[in-house]
């Protein structure tokens, strides 16, 4: 009993061996396929079939490596495409600025139609020789705040791309007297009339001393000045100054608009 054992365990270790060495094989196999394998042409011919067994289906190829040369630029044709292209940055540069200027322009003239209209009113409506109840006093501020916030409001920063107005755009050339006007106007809108700087706003405090019901009151109440800050000659040196920048504005606003008409509609008239 004991040497039939023997003999199977015997018969069986070359066996076991065969095996190992037919599983190492395929792995090694399937590892060099995996580089770059290709279909052979029987197997793509006729498919799974009796004529698969007489060739492998895959074939285990190398493929040829490829080395980029680099491509050689002369130097002054980098200098060209570099030149070309800032040609072309600066020319749309300068197109856009040249359209942010016509937006302003063409904003400028309701702008100073505006000035003008509250210029008007202030001439034809108020008599300096006159007294007014407060009520007209300040219809009358009213009016002179609107011109002259009108009037700056095109000269001045404002947000996006679209710049500021100056007086060069227009063409025109200043007097000194209105170019006095001017930084007057400007001044005003920063410290009095677009906004409430306190060191520029004329406040009188009175405290207001009153008994009731036996009762001491001390009542602290400001005053202010309403009457207008401008004399009426200058507000007519002003309605001439906004009667000139208008037509100004209005020629500048034809000539720039001519080279970009393509991006408005047309209306025939």
């Amino acid at each position: 009993m004991l040497c039939l054992c023997t003999f199977a365990v015997a018969l069986s270790k070359p066996h076991s061996g065969i095996l190992e060495r037919s599983r190492y094989c395929r792995v090694k196999h399937r590892r060099r396929a995996t580089k770059a394998t290709v279909k052979s042409p029987i197997s793509v011919a006729f498919g799974k079939s009796q004529w698969a067994g007489l060739w492998s289906p895959r074939v285990t190829t190398l493929l040829p490596k490829i080395k980029l040369m680099p491509t050689y630029i002369p130097r002054h044709a980098l200098e060209d495409q570099a030149n070309e292209g800032m040609r072309e940055a600066n020319e749309e540069a300068r197109e856009r600025h040249a359209f942010s200027k016509l937006t302003r322009v063409m904003i400028s003239i309701q702008d100073f139609q505006q000035a003008l209209s509250a210029a008007t009113f202030l001439l034809e409506q108020v008599d300096e020789s006159a007294k007014y109840p407060l009520a007209e006093i300040r219809r009358f501020r009213c009016y002179e705040t609107a011109m002259v916030v009108a009037y700056a409001r095109p000269f001045l920063m404002a947000k996006g791309e679209v710049g500021p107005l100056s007086w060069k755009d227009t063409g025109l050339s200043m007097t000194v007297v209105e170019k006095g006007l001017h930084e007057k106007l400007i001044k005003h809108r920063n410290t009095i009339y677009g906004h409430s700087d306190a060191e520029f706003v004329e406040m009188r405090v009175m405290v207001m001393h009153l008994v009731h019901n036996e009762v001491n009151l001390n009542l602290v109440l400001p005053r202010f000045e309403e009457g207008m800050r401008l004399s009426l000659a200058e507000v007519h040196v002003i309605e001439e100054m906004l009667r000139k920048l208008i037509q100004a504005v209005i020629h500048k606003s034809i000539k720039l608009g001519a080279v970009f008409k393509d991006r408005f509609p047309i209306y025939d008239i």
